[in-house]
């Protein structure tokens, strides 16, 4: 476990410190290799390369995900505001983390980061 990752979410406000724990380990549970390190004062998710990063601000508790433009679901639920690159799952509850949706980007992502560097042709 990473002891910088843990201090971030330790340092969480009790409302949503839970939550980011659980978040944190699906995260991390979801494929072999997976590997959490700080970054620019946040968790980053490493998987054939940066994946993912865990925040908490101004729009609640999310996971962000570096190549997100390359995922594909509802805009209400796969936030890209104004960033051209990524995108966004807001986490407010158990039941978020539990959702199929969820899941499905979180695989989603773990297939673009696996194929990114074999897909020479893939464009932004």
């Amino acid at each position: 476990m990473n002891e910088a990752v843990e201090r971030y979410i330790d340092a969480l406000p009790d409302q949503v410190r839970e939550l980011a724990w659980r978040l944190h380990y699906v995260m991390l549970d979801a494929a072999p290799g997976m590997r959490s390190v700080l970054k620019y004062g946040a968790p980053f998710y490493e998987y054939h390369g940066i994946l993912a990063y865990l925040s908490y601000g101004k729009h609640g508790l999310e996971i962000s995900y570096t190549k997100g433009f390359a995922l594909e679901g509802p805009p209400e639920l796969l936030i890209q505001r104004d960033r051209k690159m990524v995108k966004s799952v807001a986490v407010p509850d158990e039941a978020a983390l539990e959702s199929e949706f969820f899941h499905e980007i979180v695989q989603q992502a773990l297939l673009v980061n696996e194929n990114w560097k074999k897909d020479k042709g893939h464009k932004r």
